[in-house]
């Protein structure tokens, strides 16, 4: 999930989100920019499922998925653990690029394979429902590791906790953002 995150796809999606809406000039050497170019992209378009499409909702899938395991195998301490907030985070911002760069997009789940497609306005506020669980978690985290602060490791926890859900305010900001609430992000 944070290789997803922060691995090449993020030039790409960038990339052809400015070839796209002519933010871009490029010189068109394969017949998916031109496509892009045209705002031509469906499923066929190879671009779109290689490098932007398919590389988000994985990731998206994976830190939902890893979530649901970590709650499931650790009932009571999933709840304060920063690795939790993490995997939040990033299904919330995979969440946003998938609502920013799409109109709809199915959502699998661990409980469903399939769903109908989900507009981008219900993806906003999926994201803002992970940021809300990450902001809440990290705090907790760092209650839970300010008891062993004087470790290196508890300090460690404590400073990604408090990274985690400073990371989360922002994205919850920016979804706030994408459904056109400004006094709502304003007040993040």
């Amino acid at each position: 999930a944070i290789a997803g995150l922060q691995g090449p796809n993020n030039f790409w999606y960038s990339y052809l989100s400015a070839t796209f809406t002519d933010e871009l000039r490029n010189n068109h050497p394969f017949i998916d920019e031109v496509l892009y170019d045209q705002r031509r992209v469906d499923v066929a378009n190879s671009y779109n499922s290689v490098f932007t499409y398919g590389p988000i909702q994985r990731s998206r899938w994976l830190a939902d998925s890893v979530a649901g395991r970590m709650r499931t195998i650790y009932p009571d301490s999933a709840l304060h653990d920063v690795r939790l907030a993490r995997v939040y985070a990033i299904a919330g911002y995979q969440l946003i690029r998938l609502a920013e760069g799409w109109c709809e997009v199915p959502i699998s789940t661990p409980e469903s394979k399939y769903s109908a497609p989900v507009p981008s306005v219900e993806l906003f506020k999926l994201a803002e429902a992970r940021f809300d669980s990450a902001i809440k978690i990290a705090a907790a985290a760092r209650t839970a590791n300010a008891a062993v602060a004087s470790t290196t490791l508890g300090q460690r926890y404590m400073l990604a906790s408090d990274s985690i859900r400073n990371l989360a305010y922002v994205g919850k900001a920016r979804a706030l953002l994408g459904r056109n609430d400004k006094v709502g992000a304003a007040a993040v």
